[in-house]
């Protein structure tokens, strides 16, 4: 998950994305690699799967915060599909 953050921060979005999914496949409880994919997608304009992920984040994190982040993701995401 961390290389994959990496990875995604300079811009190697392709090579971040298998990372995150396959820290999802090792842990599934763990919810950082689902906003981890969630906002790859984002950057890289496939706002379904940003919708996806960000929705299975939700449901391995039901804190507060999380749905609050969530919910502005998501909000984001319309917007963007929309233009």
């Amino acid at each position: 998950n961390t290389l994959g953050q990496i990875y995604v921060s300079q811009g190697a979005i392709d090579k971040g994305i298998p990372l995150f999914k396959a820290a999802i496949e090792k842990a599934p409880q763990f919810a950082a690699p689902y906003m981890n994919l969630a906002l790859a997608f984002e950057r890289q304009g496939d706002y379904g799967a940003a919708c996806k992920y960000a929705n299975a984040y939700a449901m391995a994190d039901r804190s507060p915060a999380a749905r609050k982040r969530v919910k502005g993701l998501l909000e984001r995401l319309q917007e963007k599909k929309q233009k």
